[in-house]
């Protein structure tokens, strides 16, 4: 059997107080979202959904902001990410860590 699917959850790592680390993550994804840069306005809300309480309200539209993105830009690896970061909130069990399309990716066409 393999230990690490016995190994505790990771914890969230702390980054001083929950309001002045909110407000950080909204100034960098805003600036994003002023550039145009999608992806990198999702990729900011899917780390604050990984460093912050997923009760918080703001955490929860980060969660939902990320996804709508994610889904409109075709981005199913991502998707499948944010899936595996919202399972403990959800109650829902975690998808597989193996992607479809992660793997064909990878995949090489060199012998």
């Amino acid at each position: 059997m393999c230990a690490a699917a016995d190994a505790a959850p990771p914890t969230r790592p702390t980054f001083g107080s929950a309001s002045s680390s909110l407000a950080g993550f909204r100034t960098a994804r805003d600036g994003f979202d002023q550039l145009g840069l999608a992806f990198f306005v999702a990729i900011s809300d899917m780390i604050l959904c990984s460093t912050h309480d997923l009760a918080l309200p703001q955490v929860q539209a980060g969660a939902a902001e990320a996804r709508a993105i994610f889904e409109r830009l075709g981005a199913k690896p991502w998707l499948e990410r944010l899936d595996l970061l919202l399972a403990p909130a959800t109650g829902t069990p975690a998808p597989s860590r193996t992607s479809t399309v992660d793997a064909q990716a990878r995949s090489s066409p060199v012998a």
